[in-house]
């Protein structure tokens, strides 16, 4: 099996949420050869900052966090569903013309892919198409952009932001 690691390479002006500058990576020398024997390197970040994973616990006040996450089950063989072609969000009918299976772990390539910077109308995973997948019993889905959704706050909880 050939592994490939998809996630977003980590600097200052990263791709963050909602380009809020709190949210950017502090990357900063904290020992290096002009005073020390040694070069090292700091680095504080917001947990959902860059390739990450929500857990429960992030929309449901007691939700599991990831030391229930059995590690294992990431590491494995994924379909990757090219919706470079989708403008706004990816329906049920966008995936009823794929190959998916029970099990499948499905990562989407969206055009989310080339921004460099957050943006607010970004691609992401409509309601039938979230059921759909629900109901093919997959194992797991991953995007390239900063979420699956928009507007879950108001979803989950009828919040506005």
């Amino acid at each position: 099996m050939k592994i490939h690691d998809i996630s977003m390479v980590i600097h200052h002006d990263m791709q963050v949420y909602k380009n809020k500058e709190e949210k950017k990576p502090i990357i900063e020398t904290v020992s290096d050869f002009s005073y020390a024997t040694s070069h090292e390197t700091q680095i504080s970040m917001n947990l959902h900052t860059g390739t990450h994973m929500d857990f429960p616990l992030h929309m449901l006040p007691h939700g599991d966090t990831s030391d229930a996450l059995d590690i294992t089950k990431l590491i494995r063989e994924v379909i990757v569903l090219d919706m470079m072609h989708v403008t706004d969000g990816i329906t049920a009918q966008d995936l009823k013309k794929k190959n998916i299976q029970p099990n499948d772990f499905v990562l989407f390539k969206t055009r989310n892919s080339n921004e460099d910077f957050y943006n607010m109308e970004f691609i992401y995973l409509k309601e039938d198409a979230s059921q759909y997948l629900a109901s093919l019993k997959i194992a797991g889905v991953g995007v390239d952009g900063l979420g699956v959704e928009r507007d879950h706050r108001q979803q989950l909880f009828g919040i506005r932001e």
